[in-house]
């Protein structure tokens, strides 16, 4: 078995998702966990503890700060504009399937994802809607929530998934399987090559 630097098996089949994609060239890269934002400031309170000689002055601590770090960043391949990725400040004539923001820094394209299983064991889903509020509100960023194994239902399966996570044996997969030239060739008869408007 491969090592694992994922905090979820899900974070990690959705990283074979992204290798199909580089290999493609649809991609430019990936990161995993790089960029770290502060959504709030620590807040504290002063008050005064009485010595034996003097007023000593005091901070307590009332809130801790808080950040939020998406589990992916996609840098994209700028071809594929409207058909993989709809730039978030642009209109369209169809609706492409992920978000996307043009760097301030440079003219690279990059969305945000949020990896989940379908089961949400201690409703983390909740907390990362809050998160992805806070974010877009303050700085401009949209994350989208990917749920694995329903991306690979929507989209495609990557040629690692249909294995086990040990390589060894095949996965028993119980819905509709597309490879990803099925899926290039279906998302090219939608027309998703459509003029941005």
């Amino acid at each position: 078995m491969e090592p694992n630097k994922y905090q979820s098996n899900e974070e990690l089949y959705f990283s074979w998702w992204c290798d199909t994609l580089k290999d493609k060239g649809i991609i430019k890269r990936y990161l995993y966990e790089s960029n770290t934002f502060k959504l709030s400031e620590p807040k504290s309170f002063i008050y005064t503890k009485k010595l034996v000689t003097k007023v000593k002055t005091l901070k307590g601590s009332l809130l801790d700060a808080h950040e939020y770090t998406p589990d992916f960043i996609i840098e994209w391949n700028t071809e594929y504009d409207g058909i993989f990725y709809r730039d978030i400040n642009k209109v369209y004539s169809h609706k492409p399937p992920y978000f996307a923001m043009q760097s301030k820094k440079n003219e690279s394209v990059y969305s945000l994802f949020e990896i989940k299983g379908s089961f949400d064991r201690n409703n983390m889903t909740r907390l990362f809607r809050l998160n992805q509020k806070w974010l877009y509100d303050k700085y401009d960023l949209y994350v989208d929530l990917l749920i694995i194994p329903d991306l690979f239902k929507r989209t495609f399966i990557p040629d690692r998934w249909f294995y086990t996570d040990s390589g060894r044996q095949p996965r028993k997969i119980n819905f509709g399987v597309k490879r990803f030239n099925e899926y290039f060739m279906w998302l090219n008869n939608q027309q998703y090559r459509r003029t941005k408007e």
